[in-house]
């Protein structure tokens, strides 16, 4: 893939306001999560259906804070509220990511 469309895709996360790590960061999760299901011969669920979950736990974390690690103000896993505020939005990007092999 050329340097035009990673461009092009990480312009479409700033114009809706998402930073691209972030869809990048959900992007290893699925892809992890893809792995870890196909090594123990199990089907995964396609990305739609498996981000669907993955914004319930989210938003779930998000209404249920837990204390913060000492001397930090954001832990390493944190996410923006794109994900959650966003998730039609963040799911197109996420898909753009992955087909676009920007992730």
């Amino acid at each position: 893939m050329g340097g035009k469309e990673s461009s092009d895709w990480h312009g479409e996360c700033r114009e809706a306001g998402i930073d691209p790590a972030e869809v990048q960061r959900v992007a290893r999760h699925y892809r992890a999560y893809r792995q870890y299901t196909e090594s123990v011969k199990s089907d995964a669920l396609p990305l739609e259906q498996w981000f669907r979950w993955y914004h319930i736990e989210k938003a779930s974390e998000n209404q249920n804070p837990g204390v913060a690690p000492a001397d930090c103000s954001v832990d390493s896993h944190a996410l923006g509220n794109s994900l959650i505020s966003h998730p039609d939005i963040f799911l197109r990007l996420l898909e753009a990511c992955i087909s676009r092999s920007q992730c």
